[in-house]
């Protein structure tokens, strides 16, 4: 029994991805997010996301939520020397929101990071570490 208990846990610690904590800050005030939360890594360019979520317009929360199970793509760039990382999340559940295309660790602040929500864009500033 503790050579299978062990045999489970290698083969877990083998086949597990990379934990990134991101956080997105508002950016503007009209249409914008703040979101926080952990995205995993799960293959070669694959992700996993554990999402808390708020929506602003016009300075008002229209939708909030936590624990957003999101699935996605993800790919490295480099820009003015620095390495920015892109990721593509949308819900497992297709309801909390359309699509979210973060540019973490972006040298230039310009709200690069884009959620899209009923059909309109909000906008705000993310880091990954």
């Amino acid at each position: 029994m503790k050579i299978f208990i062990t045999c489970l846990f290698l083969i877990n610690c083998a086949f597990a991805g990379e934990y990134y904590s991101v956080s997105c800050k508002e950016w503007g005030d009209q249409n914008t997010f703040t979101l926080n939360g952990e995205i995993e890594e799960s293959g070669t360019s694959f992700l996993d996301g554990f999402l808390n979520l708020e929506v602003k317009k016009a300075g008002g929360v229209i939708f909030s939520k936590s624990r957003i199970d999101s699935m996605g793509f993800f790919q490295l760039a480099y820009l003015d020397g620095q390495l920015v990382y892109l990721a593509e999340l949308i819900p497992t559940n297709r309801t909390d929101y359309t699509f979210l295309n973060i540019a973490g660790n972006h040298p230039r602040p310009s709200g690069n990071s884009i959620l899209t929500y009923k059909g309109e864009q909000y906008f705000a500033e993310c880091e990954i570490k």
